[in-house]
């Protein structure tokens, strides 16, 4: 009877907390737009969708399982941008329903204050469809595996690989970041009285997780003191933990290794038969691997400032000298919200401290997670780690005071207030100065949808590119070709153009001066209808101006819109 009433009073909260994340989701689903990337995403799922292979015919930096969900989205919703919103909001909702399900049976006001908040500040402050928002699902899955699942049942690790192989296989790094955190978890929970010898495959494994994790932190560019304090340092910290402490044997380990690479190539099924089917396995190793290896090392990755390290000495500044009523809350959530992943691991290391022999999979999954928002230093990575990051400080919360659970209410109210009211589904247009303070805010009214683009826009979000996909569709015919120089993969989808190269992006697919000839003798031999060029666009390399100084040598400048130069090749020179 009185689990009954447990099970009734867990519905009765619920039921509400669902609603409400419901009506947050939809509420925003179709509210904002990030072009540049989105129009890379559906431009690739189009290119698809219509028979081209990816990694054949379409360069793709990322493994393949996120496009495969945007090509989904357009099959059976509609070629348009909103399709790409239906599984993103819905891999929300599933998010903030776990993360309810991992809190109730600790606190249901934790549980109901978390569940709201990790939808507050995830998926609605960036509508767009990356990998990275499924991920947080899936990792969010994984959490809740590895705490409900016995460690008696040989599923429990096949089922970890699985998420662990799916997630690697939506973004690769993600992927290794929560590989690292298992084996850590599945290491620990394993530890036996073994000594010497009989230890030395756990801590062999523990030590190359570590030289791993150091050396990527050595060789990426934009980490900064700030990002390694906030982020970095706990994973390392359990890592060494792990490693000092690790005491099991030699067979477990290799129990616990293979029974994850039995999930993990399983999870592999789907990519490797699209890939044989396609004979693109070799494109994609060197899509997936190669090049994006090479990434990091452009310049947009280097000089990326101080901006985590900054961030809460930023909003603790403007709540402590508030000019205007909505500064107070305003810097509070900018000082809260880069601090949780801190927060998380110094509580999940003081727990270790207290006795607690084996790590917690929670705060330990969510420490390693947090390493993503080390890979380009800016507010969008934060808030794809942030919501795993209070859930799991909530977790650890649980059995404290009652005052430190209001602390964490408290915290949470602010946190989702201020996301939903100031932040959610804003331009993409704000500087750094307007997202600190919740300035340039939209909130309406918005002008009518445009073609193969049903969101609700801003005029001053909208105008621009309705106006070049209007010029582009005006100069060319259907079918024709088009190039956007460095980037704007956006104007190939929006215009309904086709792009005669596999690469979308002149900075990723033009690696050297090999590459640069190819494209030369093409647009030479088979010059696009359309070039556009972007002068002030942050991939603009030596390869696009070589490219751009060709063109106008052989197009006319026929227009010049939100910063874009639109070119149309001579009748004389066409094809």
């Amino acid at each position: 009877m009185p689990r009954m009433r447990r099970h009734a009073r867990t519905l009765a909260v619920f039921t509400p907390v669902a609603l409400v994340n419901v009506l947050l989701l939809w509420y925003f689903h179709d509210r904002h737009w990030y072009p540049s990337d989105e129009g890379i995403y559906a431009t690739i799922a189009s290119r698809v969708l219509s028979g081209e292979a990816m990694n054949l015919e379409v360069q793709n930096f990322h493994p393949g399982y996120g496009d495969f969900i945007n090509v989904a989205a357009f099959r059976f919703f509609g070629v348009d941008l909103l399709s790409l919103r239906y599984p993103l909001v819905l891999a929300a909702f599933v998010q903030s329903s776990l993360v309810f399900r991992l809190l109730e049976r600790r606190s249901l006001l934790l549980a109901a204050s978390g569940s709201v908040t990790v939808t507050s500040i995830g998926v609605i402050q960036f509508l767009n469809p990356t990998p990275h928002w499924y991920c947080l699902c899936l990792t969010t899955v994984l959490a809740c595996w590895l705490v409900e699942v016995p460690r008696t049942r040989w599923a429990r690790l096949v089922g970890a690989g699985l998420l662990i192989g799916t997630i690697a296989l939506l973004r690769q790094l993600t992927g290794v970041f929560v590989a690292m955190a298992v084996l850590v978890v599945a290491l620990g929970e394993a530890s036996a009285p073994a000594r010497g010898r009989d230890t030395w495959l756990a801590r062999a494994t523990l030590a190359l997780l570590l030289l791993l994790l150091v050396g990527y932190l050595s060789l990426s560019r934009g980490v900064e003191v700030g990002g390694v304090v906030l982020f970095a340092a706990w994973p390392l910290a359990m890592l060494v933990l792990a490693l000092k402490e690790t005491r099991t044997t030699n067979r477990q380990a290799v129990t616990i290794v293979g029974q994850l690479a039995v999930g993990a190539v399983v999870s592999a099924f789907p990519l490797l038969w699209y890939c044989l089917e396609h004979g693109s396995l070799g494109s994609w190793l060197d899509d997936t691997v190669l090049a994006a290896l090479w990434l990091p090392r452009l310049d947009i990755f280097l000089d990326t400032g101080a901006f985590y390290g900054a961030l809460p000495i930023a909003g603790l500044y403007q709540a402590v000298t508030a000019s205007a009523p909505t500064d107070v809350p305003g810097g509070l959530y900018w000082t809260v919200l880069p601090l949780l992943a801190l927060v998380n691991g110094v509580m999940a290391l003081a727990q270790r401290r207290a006795g607690h022999r084996e790590p917690d999979p929670l705060p330990v999954v969510a420490a390693f997670y947090a390493l993503a928002v080390l890979y380009m230093q800016n507010a969008i990575y934060l808030y794809f780690t942030a919501g795993l990051s209070l859930t799991a400080v909530f977790w650890l919360s649980a059995h404290r005071s009652r005052a430190h659970r209001v602390a964490c209410v408290a915290a949470a109210v602010v946190l989702a207030t201020v996301g939903v009211l100031l932040h959610a589904a804003q331009p993409f247009t704000r500087s750094n100065s307007d997202l600190l303070r919740g300035r340039g805010r939209i909130a309406g009214p918005f002008v009518e949808p445009f073609a193969r683009v049903g969101l609700r826009l801003s005029q001053s979000e909208q105008t621009p590119y309705r106006q070049l996909a209007d010029v582009i569709r005006a100069t060319t015919p259907a079918g024709a070709a088009i190039f956007a120089v460095p980037s704007d993969a956006e104007f190939y989808f929006l215009a309904d153009r086709r792009n005669p190269f596999r690469f979308y992006n002149t900075a990723l697919g033009i690696r050297d001066a090999e590459d640069l000839a190819q494209v030369m003798t093409r647009l030479k031999h088979d010059p696009p209808a359309v070039v556009t060029f972007r002068p002030a666009d942050k991939y603009n390399t030596w390869a696009s101006r070589a490219i751009i100084e060709d063109v106008r040598s052989r197009y006319d400048r026929i227009e010049d819109l939100g910063g874009v130069e639109v070119y149309r090749i001579r009748p004389s020179l066409g094809p």
